[in-house]
């Protein structure tokens, strides 16, 4: 109910299970996305061929580039608002000197449902 309820038109299945699949099916979610595995291929809309062999990073980069959507750089990333830096405590500071730029996080038009 809570899925149906969020009104999401679109859903990437990152789970490879049948049930993922029939869940947002039975949720009536129109475009559900993801590789098409466990005999699941018939619920998906957009079916990709799942790759072989790679880790589970790439794996899940590899959906994604094949739904096309941008992906971001594999190495984690943090990104602190403008202005927080300099409002925390000295403490603090240390914590966040390390700086990466804002495009490293932003997956332009494609959101995730968790």
């Amino acid at each position: 109910e809570a899925l149906r309820a969020s009104g999401a038109d679109v859903a990437i299945l990152f789970p490879n299970s049948f049930a993922s699949a029939w869940l947002v099916r039975r949720a009536g979610i129109a475009e559900r996305w993801g590789y098409a595995t466990d005999w699941r291929g018939r619920l998906l809309t957009r079916a990709i061929p799942p790759p072989a062999g790679l880790h589970q990073v790439e794996y899940y980069r590899h959906l994604v580039h094949a739904l096309g959507c941008p992906n971001g750089p594999v190495e984690p990333r943090v990104v602190v608002p403008d202005g927080a830096i300099t409002a925390a405590p000295s403490w603090r500071r240390a914590v966040f000197s390390i700086k990466s730029p804002r495009s490293s996080l932003e997956f332009r038009g494609c959101g995730a449902l968790a």
